[in-house]
């Protein structure tokens, strides 16, 4: 996830992250309510949740769990189809694994979790090839399949 700098910030210990205003982080890890784990030009540490605004992503739902995750991707409208296409997704925070994502794809009557993975550098990927964001990921994943058995390209929901 991104956010940005709200103002300046100047780091006032060992673990904190000092930036500047506009600068764009990389939130590692949301799961304190004052402070979040980010990491900027390739230094981590911690940034005070009041200093940055996250960026609005239609496709983040945050803490919810599966069931409620698949609930969503599988709703029906009124004349019994689904209201999603194949390929909708969501992201939401991973229940197992503490500040981890999970992404969620509508596939036919049926719901596919691909589990974020992430490396000791920070870089991000479902299978293989690794970027610096996770929208980095989802971006590529729309033009290239995010399962190796089929095809499976993410789209938006309507």
């Amino acid at each position: 996830m991104e956010a940005v700098a709200i103002h300046d910030v100047d780091a006032t210990a060992e673990d904190e992250l000092a930036f500047k205003k506009n600068d764009v982080l990389k939130i590692l890890c949301m799961n304190e309510q004052y402070w979040y784990k980010a990491e900027l030009n390739g230094k981590v540490g911690i940034v005070p949740s009041t200093s940055v605004e996250m960026r609005d992503y239609d496709w983040f739902f945050g803490p919810i769990n599966r069931e409620k995750a698949e609930e969503i991707l599988l709703e029906r409208k009124a004349d019994g189809t689904y209201s999603q296409p194949d390929g909708a997704f969501l992201v939401r925070h991973d229940e197992s694994s503490e500040g981890k994502f999970s992404v969620l794809v509508k596939l036919g009557e049926s719901v596919q979790q691909f589990k974020v993975l992430s490396d000791n550098t920070g870089r991000y990927s479902i299978w293989g090839k690794k970027f610096n964001s996770l929208n980095q990921v989802l971006e590529h994943h729309r033009t290239t399949s995010a399962s190796t058995t089929r095809t499976v390209l993410l789209k938006d929901m309507f």
